[in-house]
């Protein structure tokens, strides 16, 4: 059973759609650009949404040029930049147990973290965390949607 708590997020009022990977990753570019160590991005879409994409689209911005791919089974990948960047993949765990033995929160001081499956356990976000929703409106199109971790007390 996975941790859902998505009345946790508090999604902007604004939609994008997107018409391609091209524009995810544009997109994704565009958002990377001001992102400092420190920032954390929880992704959130089902499977062929355009996750990887977009994080391929951030590490662009961020000086890297290698096409990444989901560390599915690797679970964490980690890349020289000037600020360094994690990419990590939590679709092949089961519970929250198993995220927080991977020690995400390692990296929350120097480098920025994309997650993708992040939905598996938003209870290890910072409440700083950006939300990425990208839901499949049709073959062709993306719906994202922009959020932040929100917790009462």
């Amino acid at each position: 059973m996975y941790s859902n708590k998505k009345d946790l997020i508090i999604f902007d009022e604004t939609d994008v759609v997107l018409a391609s990977v091209d524009e995810t990753m544009e997109y994704a570019e565009r958002f990377a650009a001001g992102l400092e160590a420190g920032a954390f991005i929880a992704l959130i879409g089902e499977l062929g949404s355009g996750k990887t994409a977009f994080v391929n689209g951030m590490a662009r911005a961020l000086g890297i040029n290698e096409p990444m791919t989901s560390p599915t089974f690797t679970l964490i990948n980690e890349y020289a930049a000037a600020v360094p960047f994690v990419h990590c993949d939590l679709y092949r765990l089961n519970n929250c147990d198993e995220v927080f033995e991977l020690d995400i929160e390692r990296y929350f001081s120097y480098a920025i973290v994309a997650v993708e499956w992040a939905d598996r356990c938003l209870d290890i976000f910072p409440d700083t965390t950006h939300v990425i929703n990208i839901e499949i409106r049709d073959e062709r199109h993306r719906v994202l949607r922009h959020g932040r971790i929100h917790r009462n007390g």
